[in-house]
């Protein structure tokens, strides 16, 4: 594969890496959301506890009814929890594929560009040792030594 090979390989590889990454965006932050959801309807839960004790609450059956209106909440908060979580492996398993995909190409060109270096060096080595070996053979001719 040539330089510019890798180059378009590797262009096409960040995008994809940012899209992924832009698809995990929404994800991340619906389950932020639903984890303040659930931090916010615990605080509701401690903070109505003192006064769900008093006897007319409990006498009216109101603290029966707050119960059960709060498991509902947590259980509803709990699966969409679950499903974004889901979602979320999924997405993080896509993110992951496509930065490692990235990493690969950014490695392969990497090597090219060494590998081009190195080319080059060896030429420049070898037009050096031949103008060398070429100037003593002039010398040589001409009777002069170094």
């Amino acid at each position: 594969m040539n330089a510019d090979e890798l180059k378009t390989l590797a262009k096409i590889a960040k995008a994809q890496l940012l899209r992924e990454q832009h698809r995990a965006r929404p994800v991340m932050a619906a389950i932020a959301q639903l984890r303040r959801q659930r931090q916010h309807l615990e605080h509701l839960d401690r903070q109505s506890k003192p006064a769900s004790q008093t006897p007319a609450i409990r006498a009216m059956g109101a603290d029966v009814v707050w119960n059960a209106w709060l498991d509902r909440q947590r259980r509803d908060l709990n699966m969409q929890l679950a499903r974004a979580m889901a979602d979320q492996d999924a997405v993080l398993r896509d993110l992951r594929r496509a930065q490692s995909r990235s990493d690969a190409v950014k490695t392969l060109a990497d090597q090219e560009v060494d590998a081009n270096k190195r080319h080059i060096a060896k030429q420049q080595d070898a037009k050096l040792l031949e103008a060398v070996l070429l100037g003593q053979s002039k010398c040589a001719k001409s009777g002069h030594t170094s």
